[in-house]
């Protein structure tokens, strides 16, 4: 499986790291302007709009089963576990059972909420559980749960970092293919105004199709589909062509039909 993993070099080359705005100079005395009056006058009181909901990614992408669960019992729960792991001591074999328990709850409740701040607690919640919970079973699932999360926060960077963790500790995951299925994506939008970048989402979706689960199929399909598509905005007609057969045969209902994205 490892020989499959797509090069580093492509990774982290064809992900590159987005760029900070700078800071604003700070002005000295000379370019500072002139002290205004020592009462100043009231400024007009604007309504700020509402937060926009953040949203989780589509099913596609999760094919976990939606927990539907009240925020109110959410937010209890979380604060049970906070308590519960304040007591509990560094070493406890227990410890990591309750830190994988609290950022599944942080994450159900910002799924719940939809607010950025809960989807940061969430990150926060998932990155501790996966730095204290080296060999959890689930811990697989967690980084995969962690990259969703800096999708619906717009952390492109670390959710590429996450991402190739992933794929390099856990090469036989289930979740590996999702993984790429989300490199696709991220070269996908690059490509937008950086065409070279299509031929880097084409072969991640492809990696990401290369999943012959039964319950991977909707994401094996979509993949081939973006996959072909990413191909022929290459330039690749050949590659695309020799896909759409692939599709064909595995995924009948899906020929001659646009990526869900379209």
């Amino acid at each position: 499986m490892r020989s499959r993993l797509l090069p580093v070099a492509l990774i982290l080359v064809g992900c590159g790291s987005t760029a900070r705005p700078a800071s604003a100079p700070v002005e000295d005395a000379a370019s500072a302007p002139a002290a205004g009056p020592l009462v100043a006058a009231p400024a007009a009181v604007v309504a700020s709009p509402p937060e926009k909901r953040l949203e989780w990614p589509s099913a596609i992408l999760d094919p976990r089963p939606r927990v539907e669960r009240g925020r109110d019992a959410l937010v209890t729960e979380a604060k049970q576990l906070e308590t519960l792991l304040a007591a509990t001591p560094r070493e406890s074999a227990d410890r990591s059972d309750l830190l994988g328990r609290r950022a599944e709850t942080l994450e159900h409740w910002a799924r719940a909420e939809g607010t950025r701040e809960s989807y940061e607690r969430a990150a926060e919640g998932l990155e501790k559980f996966i730095a204290e919970s080296a060999k959890a079973p689930r811990r697989d699932e967690a980084l995969y749960a962690l990259t969703l999360v800096y999708d619906v926060l717009e952390r492109p960077d670390q959710l590429r970092r996450t991402a190739y963790t992933l794929l390099k500790e856990y090469p036989t995951s289930r979740w590996v293919h999702y993984a790429y299925f989300e490199f696709g994506e991220l070269f996908a939008r690059a490509a937008v105004t950086e065409p070279d970048r299509w031929q880097m989402a084409a072969l991640a979706y492809e990696h990401a199709a290369a999943s012959t689960a039964a319950a991977d199929a909707a994401m094996a399909a979509e993949s081939l589909v973006r996959a072909i598509e990413a191909y022929q905005a290459a330039g690749n007609a050949a590659k695309a062509g020799e896909l759409r057969k692939t599709l064909r045969v595995r995924f009948p209902e899906r020929d001659s039909t646009k990526s869900a994205a379209q």
